[in-house]
């Protein structure tokens, strides 16, 4: 039985091999944007001091939605649904705590 389901291929059957080469290199693109776009989050809310470098950060937090959104329908990948959704979180939690601090800032008058 499990050399069943190691024999089976990882991506849906396809009728010629370069679909098969476009799904793996959308699978590929998808977490080199993500893991790109974590960094940047991340970079970014290390750096925020004004409501103007909150400005970058509510961006790339717009287009993290969008990519993490558009990847969740994605069949190429083998954990579709969970790195998507831990991403979104992840995302979500950065702008939360960034918005926290620059509110703090607001209110302490910097």
């Amino acid at each position: 039985m499990i050399k069943q389901l190691l024999a089976q291929p990882p991506f849906p059957p396809t009728e010629n091999e370069a679909e098969a080469i476009t799904n793996i290199g959308f699978m590929f693109a998808d977490f080199i944007i993500i893991i790109f776009l974590i960094c940047l989050m991340i970079y970014l809310f290390n750096r925020i001091s004004t409501n103007q470098d909150f400005l970058l950060i509510l961006i790339t937090y717009v287009f993290s939605l969008l990519i993490g959104i558009e990847s969740i329908g994605h069949i190429h990948t083998h954990f579709s649904p969970e790195f998507e959704i831990l991403f979104l979180l992840f995302q979500t939690i950065i702008f939360l705590l960034s918005s926290f601090k620059v509110y703090s800032n607001y209110n302490k008058g910097l």
